[in-house]
């Protein structure tokens, strides 16, 4: 089955180049019957809607966040409660901080019904891993407690 144009958007969202003028030309509006042109508007509100909690929680964690006040934070958080108060308050910690496998794993427990709160720890841990040197055997828990996946290993042949 063919992906849509804003599937295949979506699947790419940094190389939207694969969409070529043909697709463009096959799915116009006139192409969609009303559920199916719904459903695409309702992906796309999510995703937009996905993209703006990921950029405030980013801004509130870089305004209010400071090194050494973890307890204040977690207190914080447990008083508040939510899922959106522990991902912030999880993000500032591992900002301006160490990742913690515990909390990590406690918090991937806590979520697993949630795959919006999923979503987005998961997004936040991609983030400390890709700009924090992480160790192997630490990148190799991660992986495995929130089943990200691995490339193959490459092989190259010396001459």
């Amino acid at each position: 089955m063919s992906d849509t144009i804003i599937e295949k958007q979506i699947k790419n969202k940094e190389n939207s180049s694969d969409i070529s003028k043909e697709d463009l030309k096959k799915k116009t509006i006139e192409n969609f019957d009303d559920a199916e042109l719904k459903k695409k508007i309702s992906d796309f509100l999510q995703f937009v809607g996905y993209r703006l909690c990921l950029y405030s929680f980013s801004n509130l964690s870089l305004s209010v966040g400071t090194t050494n006040m973890d307890n204040i934070y977690d207190t914080v958080a447990t008083r508040i409660n939510t899922p959106a108060a522990k991902l912030i308050t999880f993000t500032i910690k591992t900002y301006y901080g160490k990742l913690s496998l515990p909390e990590l794993e406690e918090l991937k427990t806590e979520f697993e019904n949630n795959p919006v709160a999923t979503h987005i720890l998961k997004s936040r841990v991609q983030s400390y891993v890709y700009n924090n040197h992480v160790s192997y055997e630490k990148r190799q828990k991660i992986i495995k407690l929130l089943g990200f996946r691995t490339l193959p290993p490459t092989t190259k042949k010396l001459n």
